[in-house]
């Protein structure tokens, strides 16, 4: 079975994390060809970790990348898939530092991909993913559209009954790239930082094949509940309504700004969510900025702002 397999692992500030996590893809009973992590410019210990790490010896070429700045998701998946384009990997695999694959995962996803009998057609594979809970729905996800509307539907617990199924949107937890899908169609983009950059890329790789699901191959990530910030929120607006607006008629845009003004920046939103003033004129600025095409990072709204 074909393993050439080099997978990337992005952290920030993680660090028992991803300790836990590097121990599985060592236990991995495939194990990959490589296996690149991006440090997001940790400040726990990550470094210095991670430099013993890479000098022992182990099942798969070990390298580590330092980025001199924390350059979110979207810019640490960018400099990984870059990384493992120097290698001859054919496949590229991405997750986070706190995603558990099983340890058969990767056996089991490249095992259905050589059932597949018409493998020029896929473009990408996926794993489940699993929270504490049980099956993560959101985490694969179809496009619905209709005459005006557009919106994203979390797949199904029937979707997982057969060994593997089409998507439309993966996240970048246990997503598996063709080398020469990655080569069609480019990287990340960087200037999203965090939130829908899985969402636009998975977009781009629909466009040029299939995106199969293996529901026997699993990660296991857990649900963090309502704990995201505030400034997370204005990424994850603006970003989407950037999105919408690359890949979708014009009309679609313009429905999801009205769909986010009431859902987050309204007076009923504020009466029925509890969101407060602030929060509210975040996102306005936030679709504003995503229908200008103000992307990067907000002089505004910095990673770990207190919002309030």
């Amino acid at each position: 079975m074909n393993n050439n397999v080099c997978v990337v692992i992005v952290t920030y500030n993680r660090i028992n994390d991803l300790i836990s996590t590097l121990e599985k893809y060592e236990e991995q009973t495939m194990k990959p060809s490589s296996l690149i992590v991006i440090n997001n410019a940790s400040t726990d210990g990550t470094n210095e970790f991670l430099e013993k790490w890479k000098s022992k010896t182990g099942h798969f070429n070990r390298v580590v990348k330092h980025s001199e700045k924390n350059c979110g998701g979207a810019g640490g998946f960018t400099m990984g898939i870059q990384e493992a384009l120097k290698s001859e990997a054919e496949f590229i695999f991405l997750s986070d530092d706190d995603a558990v694959p099983n340890v058969d995962m990767l056996e089991k996803l490249m095992a259905s991909y050589e059932k597949i009998d018409d493998k020029k057609k896929v473009a990408a594979l996926c794993t489940r993913v699993n929270d504490q809970y049980g099956i993560s729905y959101v985490h694969r996800s179809m496009v619905k559209k209709g005459l005006f509307s557009i919106r994203r539907v979390p797949t199904k617990e029937n979707d997982y009954k057969v060994p593997y199924f089409d998507v439309d949107l993966l996240t970048f937890v246990g997503a598996l790239l063709k080398r020469d899908t990655v080569e069609k169609i480019g990287f990340p983009l960087t200037e999203y930082f965090i939130h829908e950059d899985d969402a636009e890329y998975s977009t781009r790789i629909r466009e040029v094949g299939r995106i199969i699901c293996v529901t026997d191959s699993i990660m296991t990530h857990p649900f963090g509940g309502n704990a995201t910030k505030d400034w997370i929120e204005y990424y994850t607006t603006r970003n989407y309504v950037d999105y919408i607006g690359r890949h979708y008629p014009k009309r679609y845009q313009v429905y999801v700004e009205i769909e986010k003004y009431f859902k987050k920046c309204s007076l009923i939103a504020g009466l029925l969510r509890n969101r407060s003033k602030n929060f509210r004129k975040m996102n306005l600025i936030a679709i504003r900025d995503g229908r200008k095409g103000n992307l990067g990072i907000s002089e505004l709204y910095k990673p770990g702002q207190e919002i309030g």
